[in-house]
């Protein structure tokens, strides 16, 4: 052909059924006055057809309930198709056996694998529906992301060319009866032996310590120096004791920050941090208990000894309900301090710090309607 200073052929290829290779590799070579000149070379990868749909039968879920998973191959293409799929359920999802059709996969850990499934070509043929059931466990979280991955080779050439592609269902988890409750226990105590740990009869609980929360909730110890914040969202919180009320330093604890009176705790399900504090040396224990019991009511009294004083610590019981309650506790020097309760049933802690003096004990009454 006559050609000018330059000549530009357009042309195009397709790739047949048949075709076996992962990289096309084209090249021409130009023939002019008894010279041959090669083009550079040029090469374009081959990838399959496949499709990848997954649904799921409902967008929220209970514990316990049932989902159903319908995953769908289609091959678009010219060539059968052998495809391995894998399905990755959910945390807290299980696997229900003899749900899947139409074959059963093999389980390795918590995933699902089918493996050889023939997709061919033509109406009836490059089509493959595939359903199974999970059900949700208590502990699942608030979300129930599942994902499929498919990987397809043409059928008879293994790896040459190959297609990958992933498909996601995503459910919400309805919080019922079943869901994990996110509470936070613990309780503040003079560590004796400096174990990290509450030790009944050899550790001393601290009533009335001031514990805070991250949001704003405060609560006190009680009569055992236990602590709680309930229902709380799952999650990262700062939890804080008042150094005010619990003057003693705190231990080494894995969860404390800075100077030992703040934790930052993982709250899941029931949780528990606790605030160890060093026992001062040389501090006796409470010096007298007394303990006043009249009809339904009972009441405990003890003295804690504190680097500066006592803590005077008051616990009520009572399986009735009581009118006008009046407790009145004398103080060692004169005075009294006196706590009213115009309707009282249960249990309650009372404390107040005294600079010292022995102890006395407390009178109370109330009246019958």
């Amino acid at each position: 052909m006559r050609i000018g200073p330059f000549l530009i052929l357009i042309f195009s290829l397709g790739v047949g059924p048949a075709w076996g290779q992962a990289v096309i590799r084209n090249q021409a070579t130009a023939q002019a006055d008894g010279q041959t000149r090669p083009s550079n070379p040029v090469e374009t990868r081959v990838s399959l057809s496949l499709l990848l749909s997954k649904e799921v039968d409902r967008k929220e879920a209970s514990v316990g309930d049932r989902l159903v998973y319908t995953l769908t191959l289609v091959n678009p293409g010219q060539a059968p198709l052998l495809v391995d799929l894998e399905d990755q359920p959910p945390a807290g999802t299980r696997y229900v056996p003899g749900t899947a059709a139409p074959a059963e996969p093999s389980l390795e850990g918590n995933k699902l694998r089918w493996q050889g499934l023939r997709l061919g070509v033509g109406p009836g043929q490059d089509r493959l529906v595939l359903s199974y059931a999970l059900q949700v466990l208590p502990g699942a979280p608030e979300r129930l992301v599942n994902i499929a991955t498919a990987t397809a080779a043409r059928e008879g050439q293994g790896a040459q060319a190959r297609a990958v592609l992933s498909a996601t269902a995503v459910v919400k988890l309805q919080q019922g009866v079943f869901a994990p409750p996110h509470n936070l226990l613990g309780r503040v105590f003079l560590d004796a032996d400096r174990d990290g740990r509450y030790t009944a009869g050899l550790d001393v609980p601290l009533p009335g310590a001031r514990v805070l929360l991250s949001n704003g909730l405060q609560t006190l110890t009680d009569g055992e120096g236990r602590y709680s914040f309930r229902n709380l969202v799952g999650g990262l919180w700062e939890v804080m004791l008042e150094p005010a009320s619990a003057p003693f330093r705190p231990l080494p604890h894995p969860e404390a920050l800075g100077d030992g009176y703040r934790h930052r705790v993982r709250v899941e399900g029931l949780t528990t941090s606790d605030f160890p504090l060093e026992y001062p040396a040389g501090l006796a224990r409470a010096q007298r208990e007394t303990t006043l019991e009249f009809g339904p009511l009972k009441v405990e009294k003890k003295l804690l000894p504190l680097p500066g004083g006592v803590r005077v610590v008051l616990v009520l019981r009572s399986a009735e309900t009581l009118t006008d309650l009046t407790l009145t506790d004398p103080l060692p020097e004169g005075g009294e301090r006196v706590f009213r309760f115009e309707q009282f049933q249960g249990e309650t802690t009372l404390t107040y710090d005294l600079p010292g003096g022995p102890l006395t004990d407390p009178q109370v009454r109330w009246r019958y309607p």
